[in-house]
Order: C-alpha cells, then structure tokens, then sequence
C-alpha cells in the first residue's frame, strides 16, 4: 500500500500526521509520553489508613500506599513511594500510512505528588479523594461489577490536563500476557500502544522489516503493531486488569516493578479481576467483554480452501481436490466481486455485489457446490471503492456517498482512504441509517449470493481527522472494530453465516462468530510468520478471543526480499491448523502464482486432504471445547500455562482443549522436536509410545507426523485412523 499524503490536523487533543512519498525512513514509534523532571511522591493522610470491605474484595490503605485483596490474596497493588494517580499535559500525534499508524506522545508538565486526603465509604462504594499538588486533584471510586471484578473508576481535573496516569505494582519476574493478538507472549519489559492498526510486515523480522520500511516506510510494524489490541492484561502472579475505555492510551511495562498506564482523557474506567488462577481470570474477564457462540457445524465437516480465478477455476480445482480426498466444507471465493492488479499484488474490487462477468452462472455453481456438501464463502470489508466497477453492477460507493453514508472530510466530501493503486470511502458506523444500509449489504450476501460466510476484513483504518455522524474520528478508532462485528451479528443473528474478523477491540468477541490471525508472511518465523501466529492465538485467548484460527500457509508473499511459500511450509502449517484453531481454511496469499498451493499438485492436495480428514475427525470433540468456551470464556487452542501455570514460558507448543497436546515444528528440514509434557499419562499419536509429565523428551516429527500426544483413550485412535483414511 501506497502511503497517505501529508496532512496535519489537530483533534482534540491529537494531530495526524501522514508522511508523504515513500523514500524517507520510517518514524520511530514513540507511544510512550515522558513527564519533564517534578518532584514525586506519595502520601495518605492519617485518618484515611484502613480498610475498607466492598463484597468480597477490601481496598487497603496504609503507609505504603494502596492495594486491592480478595480471598487472602494481592489483586492490584500500588508502588511504595510512587503515586497511583497522577495526572498530564500533553499532546499525541498519530502519523496515518495507510492504516500503519506510529504514535509520538509528549507531556509539557506532569502533577505527580499525590496525597490521599479523604476516604468516602459505603457498602455500595469507596471514594478516594485529594490532591496531585500545583491546584490538581484526583478521585478514585470503588464498585462491585460482579463477584469477581472491581470497578475502578480514575479522574483527574488540572487546569491543561489531557491524561490519567495509573501506575500498579508488578513484582519482580512476573510475566505478563494477553493486551490482545499479541505476538510477544510475555509483554514485560515492552509497551502496549492501545491502538487497532496495521500490523506490519515483519515486524522485527530480519531482512524483511528493514526492507519494508526502506520501500514503504513505516509498512514494516514491530511487536506491538496489532490488529486486535485489547487493554487488558493478566500475569503469572494471578493479577488481571483491564479499562473500559476506547480512546487512545499506552501500557508501559518496560520497568520490571510496575506497569504504568497513560490514558489520553481526563477519566479512566477500569476493572480490577478476582480469580485464582489464569483460567479463572479470563472468566471473569468475559464476563465484560462478551463470550463467543459455538461455529454451525457445517464448518466441521471439512477443510475450507481459498481459491479465486472465476466459476471455472474454482470447479476444475474442487474436483481435483476431492479427488485427492480432501473433505471440503466450503471454498472460500474472496474474489466474487472481481479483481484487480496493484503493486501489493492480487488485490479486489471494494464493490460488496457478485461480479458476474468473472463469475458467470453463480447460482448453478452454487447449487451444484451445495449439493456435494460445500459451502460457499466470500469476502467484504467496511469500505467502498469507486474505480473499477463493471458497467451494469450498482455502484455501492456512489450509492453510499449519496446517502451521506461515509465517514467525511470537514468539508463534507466523502473521506478517502489511500489503499495503495486505488482509494476507498469507510461506511460511517456511527449513522443508523448507514448501518441499517450496511446490514441490508451483508443480507443480500447471505440470501440473494448464498453466502455462508464471509472475511469480514479490516476495521483498524478509521482516520483520526474524520468527521463521523456521531462524534470523531479519533473517538471511532478504537471503537470501529467493536461496531463492525456488532454490525455483522445484527445483520446475521438467527443464521448459520459465519464472519471471521482480524481486528478487534474489548467487546468484538461479544458480536464476532471467528477471528483469524490476519496477515502473515509465508514463512516460519516467530515475528511475522508461522511462529507468529500460534503466539498470537494463545496471546488472544487469554483476551477473550476463544475462537480464532489462522491462514494455513500464511499470506504476505515478498518479491524483495524474495519470501515465497514452499510445500514444506505448506503443510507444516497445515499439521498446526488441523488441531489449532476453529476453522481450518487455507490462503491463496497475495501473489498466488508465486505460492505452493494445496491444489498445485496431486501430491500436495494427497497431503493437505490428511490435515482435512483429522480436523474433520476431531469434530465432535471441538464441539464440546466451543460449548465450553461460550459457558466459561476459555479458548479451546490453550497455552499450557492455562492448565498446568508451572509452564507458563512454553509457548512452542499447545493444547486443544486438554487432552491434545501439539508441539509443532518450525523450522524447515526439521525431523525432531523437544516436547515438554505436563503432568500426567500422554500416548505419541503416530508411534503409539506411552510417556508419564512432568518431563522433556526428543521425538520423531517427520513431514507428515508432528509431535502430537493425547491422553490414553479414544483420541489417539480417532486421529490416526482419519490421517490413514482413504
């Protein structure tokens, strides 16, 4: 994607900034605001040190300062000597290209000498209340949200002030996960930009983020670049938190005895968790955040294969596959709306209505599909596009546009996203009749197109100098992705059509059927590829993302530096998929002639319709996980840290649900991989060799036999007899 031209505008409390041309290096991110040197300190009154009981949980103060308890235990606690509370002046600047946005945050002057002068109490609520020095003051109020969370409610009032500063205790060695799809697992010692955007490509990768940024600055991203940011967090200590709030703020977690948030508004709203042990925790968080309903079962039934080209590509390609015996529960036609060339590659045409010159006889390939058992799948985004519309199909864009439809400029013109070789208009979210008409969009793709389900893409590109009919671009950003899933369950509710999002915010699981990982490179890498995104999904499970899968194979395909998929890759990815996700759906990537395909060859078809079969198999069984995950909120692709916390550092590995563990491999030409086993009695799937955990152990992984135990049962026997089908 082409980047923005330059434009610099003040929203509030924010400038946007886009950078222009694509030769200048790209911005450092800089989402952390520093407070010029002033004096620090913490101090309570006398009269306030106690403790004061709200339900099940005690707010304490003493000399040290504040902390939360519930069952004999620290639930949040502050830093002896450090304000809890503190407040800010300042400016962040948000710099657009193309949806990769980089954060500058600066302060001008900071009130950080708090004192704690008043304690309101009341069985319904506890109010602190006093003074940040230089005419600044503070409140903060306790409420009981449920039984296993507390509502902590922060507000600061400074003549100039545009920041709530929270800092919490960390102890020494606690790791800290979740903040979303994350692609770090243990987030201490970095930061948490609470900003939906562009991921990146690379993101530290070597070679490749250096070059993306040399060619399209600041395309490259980074760890902390995310689609799916979430500002919630739980730690190894059994700690979890998160706001309320959707507005721009920051997690700094680069000092090792604290976690210090920045909130760009003068109220934060926060919760603070009660619960045992990570599992525990993350139902609590759900509570709040939404849990997700288990998929139709038509996606069980089988693989669901990208594929593009038109009517007569996608039939000479199913019947090639099943030929191969790959079990197919639909294809995923992401092109039915026609295709055009950019410099990225394959790209579509942003026109939500089937484009019959490319696919001629829709309604007969679609009956013939259903008739053989496969679904058909499609693809929409919340944005129009005004170019490349086939004469005689409605011109959705211009339809929009005249309605008033569109996020705008301040002079009233529709706002018009760079997409890199063509712009885009984002339908505005904020407007009823917008939304009524959008829905009326998705309806038709469910009915008239017979769709059952769609890429439900983007969502991080709001502009922050949009104008919206209800509120700001600034205050819509992180608020987008919420509505477009919202949006999709109101246009869906009742219905087996399955949307699959890959960005997100708190709420999103409340609304969306199935994230994906989004966009990675068609690598193996643990920054933007294959490792990548079995990190992500575990970091997003503990967000609330209880159903999510990834692009089997990946997507990013490179011409420089030269990043093209293998066979190897291919089917490495697919051993994953077939146990790690909720859906196992293959990517042609955006340059698919560049890329191995499942259907390339007879012999990859034979070794993708393996994976099919086993995921296939394991039908009944991932059921259960999904009925699970909507009563509890626990994801049913684990991090073994969710059941046995003493391996909360593995993360090359996984379970489904409990009773399947995976130890993928990530590195081409390997055979062998160093499996850790939790406690327990666990069976080799492919050897039939039985192990007791705790303990490490060296196994065989050849192509087509990762490491894969189960606990003795009718596991073991339902996986090998699919793999050996046929």
């Amino acid at each position: 994607m082409r980047l923005c031209r330059v434009v610099a505008l003040t929203v509030g409390c924010a400038v946007v900034l886009a950078f222009p041309g694509t030769g200048q290096a790209d911005p450092q991110d800089r989402p952390v605001a520093v407070c010029p040197g002033a004096a620090v300190s913490l101090s309570l009154a006398r009269a306030t040190l106690a403790t004061y009981r709200l339900g099940p949980f005690e707010i304490v103060l003493s000399r040290g300062g504040l902390s939360v308890r519930a069952d004999d235990r620290v639930l949040w606690s502050s830093v002896a000597g450090v304000p809890f509370v503190a407040a800010a002046e300042g400016i962040v600047q948000f710099a657009d290209g193309g949806g990769f946005y980089r954060v500058q945050a600066g302060f001008s002057r900071c009130w950080r000498r708090q004192r704690v002068l008043r304690v309101e109490a009341s069985r319904r609520a506890v109010r602190l209340s006093g003074s940040l020095g230089r005419g600044a003051r503070f409140t903060v109020t306790f409420t009981v949200a449920s039984s296993e969370r507390l509502a902590m409610t922060v507000h600061v009032s400074a003549p100039g002030a545009t920041t709530v500063l929270l800092t919490a205790e960390s102890p020494r060695g606690d790791a800290v996960h979740g903040f979303g799809a994350m692609t770090r697992w243990n987030l201490k010692g970095g930061v948490v930009p609470v900003i939906t955007r562009e991921q990146g490509v690379g993101r530290g990768e070597p070679g490749v983020t250096q070059a993306e940024n040399q060619l399209t600055p600041p395309q490259g991203g980074a760890y902390n670049t995310t689609y799916a940011v979430v500002p919630q967090y739980l730690t190894s200590s059994g700690r979890g938190f998160f706001w309320t709030d959707d507005q721009y703020g920051v997690f700094d977690l680069s000092r090792r005895d604290r976690i210090s948030s920045q909130l760009w508004g003068s109220t934060m709203h926060a919760q603070i968790l009660r619960g045992r042990s990570p599992a525990q925790l993350i139902e609590a968080y759900t509570q709040y955040a939404g849990r997700m309903k288990p998929l139709p079962h038509w996606v069980d039934r089988g693989a669901i294969v990208g594929i593009q080209g038109g009517t007569s590509a996608v039939l000479a390609r199913v019947a090639a596959l099943r030929a191969a015996g790959v079990p197919l529960a639909g294809v995923w036609l992401q092109d039915w709306v026609g295709q055009r060339t950019t410099s990225f590659g394959s790209r579509l045409l942003w026109n939500w209505t089937l484009n019959q010159t490319h696919y001629p006889d829709w309604d007969q390939m679609a009956r013939s599909l259903r008739q053989q058992g496969i679904r058909i799948l499609t693809y929409v985004n919340p944005m129009l596009a005004n170019t490349g519309v086939p004469a005689g199909e409605p011109n959705l864009f211009a339809e929009a546009a005249a309605h008033g439809y569109l996020a705008r400029k301040r002079d009233g013109t529709p706002y018009l996203l760079d997409q890199g070789g063509f712009s885009a208009g984002l339908v505005d979210l904020s407007n009823v009749l917008a939304r009524d008409w959008m829905v009326g969009v998705l309806r038709d793709m469910a009915t008239k197109f017979r769709a059952s389900g769609w890429m439900a893409d983007f969502g991080e590109q709001t502009p922050y100098d949009a104008a919206f009919a209800s509120g700001t671009g600034a205050q819509w950003h992180n608020r987008y992705p919420d509505a477009w899933a919202q949006l999709q369950a109101s246009a869906l509710g009742g219905t087996d059509v399955v949307d699959f999002h890959r960005s997100a915010y708190t709420t999103s699981p409340r609304y969306a059927r199935l994230f994906w990982m989004g966009d990675q490179n068609v690598d193996w890498s643990a920054q933007d590829g294959m490792r990548s995104a079995l990190t992500g999904m575990l970091s997003a499970g503990l967000s609330g993302f209880a159903l999510n899968h990834s692009d089997t194979g990946g997507y990013t395909t490179l011409i420089t530096p030269p990043v093209e998929r293998s066979a190897e890759l291919l089917e490495r990815w697919s051993e994953m998929n077939a146990f790690g996700g909720a859906m196992l759906r293959t990517h042609e990537g955006n340059r698919p002639t560049l890329n191995v395909q499942v259907y390339s060859t007879s012999q990859t078809a034979r070794a993708f319709a393996v994976w099919a079969r086993v995921f296939h198999a394991l039908a009944p069984y991932r059921q259960r996980l999904e009925q699970q995950a909507y009563a509890t909120g626990i994801p049913i692709v684990r991090p073994l840290w969710l059941t046995w916390p003493q391996f909360e550092s593995v993360t090359a590995e996984f379970t489904l649900g409990s009773d399947i563990l995976v130890a993928p491999t990530f590195a081409p030409g390997a055979t062998r991989t160093r499996v850790i086993l939790p406690p327990g009695r666990w069976v080799q799937v492919w050897s039939g060799r039985r192990y007791t955990g705790p303990r490490a152990i060296t196994v065989a992984s050849p192509l087509g036999q990762p490491a894969v135990f189960t606990h003795p049962g009718a596991l073991r026997k339902i996986i090998t007899t699919a793999a050996h089908a046929h």
